[in-house]
């Protein structure tokens, strides 16, 4: 989860402030997104307005319905690219990303050697959090 749009605005929703220089603050947000979840459960109703699409979005930040969009990361870089063809105006990132949507690996129910593969790579995954790889490089082993 990140923001997007008004410099002033995209501080203010990173900061969860809502009073005086933030009072006008308006987030746009998809519908039906861990990203509405996470708006609606952090900001007031008057805080926010609902699009149905990416494009909605992009056309509510450039007339001024909102002036942030509240989104994962590449669906903000998307929406960044197109406003930087089309439009004038300077708008820019939220300096921290707050929350990541939920993922999950999905393989053919008619490939049972690619999902054993899938399933291998995952353990291992796990094996190596357990086993705090991540958190000391010198417990990695380097192969080649």
């Amino acid at each position: 989860m990140s923001f997007y749009g008004n410099e002033t605005y995209v501080e203010c929703a990173e900061e969860r402030k809502r009073h005086t220089e933030c009072s006008k603050l308006k987030i746009c947000v998809l519908e039906k997104t861990t990203a509405f979840d996470f708006i609606q459960s952090t900001f007031p109703s008057q805080f926010f307005v609902v699009a149905s699409s990416h494009i909605e979005l992009e056309d509510m930040l450039v007339n001024d319905t909102c002036n942030v969009i509240g989104n994962g990361i590449l669906l903000l870089l998307d929406i960044q690219d197109t406003l930087l063809r089309d439009s004038e105006r300077n708008f820019t990132f939220a300096n921290e990303v707050d929350k990541t949507d939920p993922l999950a690996i999905v393989t053919r129910s008619t490939d049972p050697e690619f999902s054993g593969i899938v399933n291998w790579v995952v353990q291992a995954l796990f094996h190596g959090e357990e086993q705090e790889l991540s958190k000391n490089a010198s417990l990695c082993q380097n192969y080649t």
